[in-house]
């Protein structure tokens, strides 16, 4: 059933982004304690924007799939969130930046899919970086070192001995591949953060370019299977919302 409702919303796409996506605020999806709402999908409409709480949602259930098959996360990914509080913070005066706490990083991590003492079993010590960096850019250098040293922090609270040397780590520069425009930035992150495994397969990148109908196509897949998954508790709700414009 899950299949032909995915044929059907993927035949009627256009229909459902203009009377479903826009002009609204309906929790469409809640996975895990994740929401996804309409005004969020509407991000994921032709030359739409992916926001920040797209990206923590879509982070939050790649992590939780990948715990629900090998009963262990492999990739913690902090909320876009934890990256603009570091250079929010980085941007004062020294005098008044935050001291940063354990507790602190929990915030950014979603709630009972792993533990902040998980990272420390982390098999690789590296900061990765990924975007459209320019090396010409010092906010970006400076940005990424704030980051870095931030993430360093955390490790060496975990430690839990203030006599050891706060840990060192790799900062990588991961570009992704040439966007065809601007609009299409986020919908290639999303897809970066589910198949990043490290290596590099495709021409030195962790990942392959895409053409503009085939990031239109990511932005349907990932709207119809959050949407029909089922451990979505807004399922049921959403595809009686969709029957009126299904059977047309």
């Amino acid at each position: 059933m899950s299949g032909t409702y995915y044929k059907l919303i993927q035949c009627h796409w256009h229909t459902l982004s203009e009377h479903m996506f826009n002009g609204t605020n309906i929790v469409y999806a809640e996975v895990k304690g994740q929401l996804l709402r309409s005004n969020e999908c509407h991000g994921f409409c032709p030359r739409g924007w992916i926001d920040n709480m797209s990206v923590l949602f879509a982070a939050s259930y790649f992590m939780y799939k990948e715990k629900s098959e090998t009963e262990r996360v492999n990739r913690v990914i902090f909320s876009p969130l934890y990256t603009n509080a570091v250079i929010i913070d980085c941007n004062k005066r020294k005098i008044n930046r935050r001291v940063w706490r354990v507790d602190d990083y929990r915030h950014y991590l979603p709630p009972d899919l792993c533990s902040i003492q998980e990272i420390l079993r982390a098999d690789l010590q590296e900061v990765y970086y990924i975007g459209f960096s320019s090396p010409q850019l010092s906010s970006q250098k400076t940005n990424r070192y704030h980051v870095m040293q931030n993430v360093e922090n955390l490790f060496w609270l975990l430690m839990n001995d203030k006599n050891q040397m706060k840990p060192t780590f790799e900062l990588v520069i991961d570009d992704l591949p040439h966007q065809p425009n601007l609009h299409n930035c986020g919908i290639l992150v999303l897809k970066y953060i589910q198949m990043w495994d490290g290596l590099k397969r495709f021409d030195g990148k962790n990942m392959p370019s895409y053409s503009c109908e085939e990031l239109q196509h990511l932005r349907q897949h990932y709207i119809c299977e959050w949407l029909l998954d089922p451990e979505n508790l807004h399922r049921e709700t959403v595809l009686q919302r969709f029957q009126p414009y299904l059977r047309n």
